[in-house]
């Protein structure tokens, strides 16, 4: 098969939703290929690594938008719909091109380059103890009154608690507490094996252990939930006001300061607020008014609510406010905003591994906003 023949088979793919990732990532550096010139010259064309990651980011940000849109491309004859695809990616590679050699870099008064945020966090005993997390190496076991946590390979922190009292009941009172900060994420596994994914500036709060009726354990922030099922003892998650009850299954909560939804992933939760009580249904997602405790349900995009827990940011739609808030606590800076950005909206693919100023620059390719950093402080104009 020619090059050119593997090309439009594989954008094929890309359209029906059955491409590989390695299927997505020749696509991309063939393009990229035939976009950048072999002789460059820095000087009149800008340095040439900025314009690649431009080009594949924006590629990638392309393809998604194929997949997302394929039925608009399923109304077209076979012949017409692959060739206004491959159409569509030259034309998008050939003009980021274009504006890449023009454009100058993103605006940067900073000592250093502001990267992603890590595996880091800490855990608070009922003693006050606080353990930090970062230093504890992979296959390492630390033991404090009874309690062991350790990191296995796939870096997630297990908590094990051996040392029950002779009255187990008193157990379930003593609640310790781990954290997450600004630009930090932990993966946990609680004593009864429920995994629990932490995001950003986030804090979970939780027994000693679980010889209670119940298992229950208390959120604020973000956090997916994989809870250990257990038809005996429901798991609760209490978020401010609200509880969420289930016996084995998978959900998102964001319960930040002014935000409390809950994002059902699969199985089967209760949620219960003030004033109303609610089962609510795979893919389903449930927003508690913080004012009148009012709940609000409607479809969940899953891809978009659980890109953090993959290390992505997906936005659809979404104003850069909302875009800029999730980006503040992973970088851990500080935005400012000036002049008037309402009625802008983006849609954002990207991994949450780049440096933050290769985040930026994706999204000033929509020439509709920009940004400067200044220290850990970002500006968004117009």
């Amino acid at each position: 098969m020619e090059e050119k023949e593997k090309i439009s088979y594989l954008i094929k793919k890309i359209i029906d939703g059955q491409a590989s990732d390695e299927d997505e990532k020749f696509v991309q550096n063939y393009f990229s290929q035939h976009a950048v010139s072999s002789e460059w010259d820095e000087d009149a064309m800008g340095q040439k690594q900025l314009v690649r990651q431009r080009l594949e980011s924006n590629l990638r940000y392309r393809l998604n938008g194929l997949k997302r849109r394929k039925y608009i491309f399923n109304r077209l004859p076979s012949s017409v719909k692959y060739a206004a695809a491959i159409l569509v990616i030259i034309s998008v590679s050939w003009l980021l091109y274009e504006k890449s050699t023009r454009n100058v870099p993103i605006d940067i008064i900073a000592n250093e380059v502001i990267l992603p945020g890590s595996e880091k966090g800490t855990l608070t005993l009922s003693n006050g103890l606080c353990i930090n997390l970062e230093s504890l190496e992979v296959g390492e076991s630390l033991e404090q009154g009874g309690i062991s946590i350790s990191r296995n390979e796939e870096g997630e922190i297990s908590y094990f608690f051996s040392s029950v009292a002779e009255d187990g009941e008193q157990d379930h009172l003593i609640q310790n507490t781990f954290t997450t900060p600004m630009g930090g994420r932990l993966t946990v596994v609680l004593a009864d094996g429920t995994k629990v994914w932490m995001n950003s500036a986030s804090t979970l709060t939780f027994p000693n252990t679980f010889v209670a009726s119940t298992r229950e354990v208390a959120i604020k922030g973000e956090a997916y939930f994989e809870v250990a099922k257990n038809k005996n003892k429901p798991f609760i998650v209490h978020t401010g006001k609200t509880q969420i009850k289930v016996l084995g299954t998978s959900f998102n909560v964001n319960a930040y300061e002014n935000e409390n939804v809950t994002t059902l992933i699969e199985g089967s939760i209760e949620l219960q607020s003030s004033i109303k009580k609610q089962t609510v249904l795979p893919g389903q997602r449930v927003a508690v008014n913080s004012v009148s405790d009012k709940m609000e349900t409607s479809r969940a995009d899953l891809e978009e609510i659980i890109a953090w827990k993959n290390n992505d940011f997906v936005f659809k739609n979404q104003d850069i406010k909302t875009i800029m808030k999730e980006i503040s606590r992973w970088y851990d800076v500080e935005v400012e905003y000036r002049g008037n950005l309402d009625g802008r909206l983006f849609d954002v693919f990207v991994s949450r591994k780049k440096s933050l100023d290769q985040i930026l620059t994706i999204i000033e390719l929509t020439e509709t906003v920009r940004f400067k950093i200044e220290g850990r402080r970002v500006i968004v104009t117009e």
